[in-house]
């Protein structure tokens, strides 16, 4: 009797020791599964990571302008373009401002002869241009500012050669000189007369100044 009890307990202990095994092994291969699926999804975050341009703080894009308007980062193929349309108005042209030309108090006025706004702003569109927040520099050197970054904003020029920036005195002598057809007699008699009864006279620097745009321009 005493035989067949050892026999039963031997038998017992066996069938725990085997269910402990598969315990274990169950475990192991839970485990294990875990730490792949966790370095799976590390990888694969790390790759994404580098397929993506750096993120400013406000999480905006920060391209690097280069010739064709691409970003730098590798692995980003878009181009920046944009639709700016160029300021046509008579008032920023030196050749056609007239005597009811609106004068301001800082006047931007472009030489066409010498710039081409058309040929400009394309460039600008297509993303051949540094920006530094609304300002566009091209390859030539010429500067505009867009009075927005939005769809079909307005561009006009800001700096560059035969692009001038005039205070109200020297944009009505320009104004006076397309006015008169020079520097006429006509323009000094109204250049001597406002000298007398404005307010705020025209100083001769500020003649000299526009008399040597005009000059630079023939």
């Amino acid at each position: 009797m005493e035989t067949a009890i050892i026999s039963e307990n031997k038998s017992v202990s066996i069938k725990l020791v085997i269910k402990i095994l598969l315990i274990s092994l169950l475990v192991s291969f839970m485990a294990y599964s875990a730490s792949e699926l966790v370095n799976e999804f590390a990888q694969q975050r790390n790759e994404s990571s580098k397929q993506k341009p750096q993120l400013q703080k406000n999480g905006n894009r920060t391209p690097e302008f280069v010739v064709g308007g691409k970003f730098a980062q590798e692995g980003v193929k878009k181009t920046v373009k944009y639709t700016f349309k160029y300021i046509s108005e008579q008032r920023h042209v030196l050749q056609k401002i007239g005597k009811n030309s609106i004068v301001k108090e800082v006047n931007t006025i472009v030489d066409t002869r010498i710039v081409n706004l058309i040929k400009d702003v394309k460039k600008i569109n297509t993303g051949l241009a540094q920006r530094t927040g609304q300002l566009f520099k091209l390859p030539n050197g010429n500067i505009y500012k867009a009075k927005s970054i939005t769809k079909g904003a307005n561009i006009y020029p800001f700096k560059g050669k035969g692009i001038y920036q005039l205070t109200r005195a020297e944009f009505k002598i320009l104004q006076n000189h397309n006015r008169y057809g020079g520097f006429t007699n006509k323009f000094y008699k109204w250049f001597n007369s406002q000298k007398q009864f404005a307010k705020n006279p025209i100083t001769k620097i500020e003649l000299e100044k526009v008399i040597k745009i005009i000059n630079s321009t023939k």
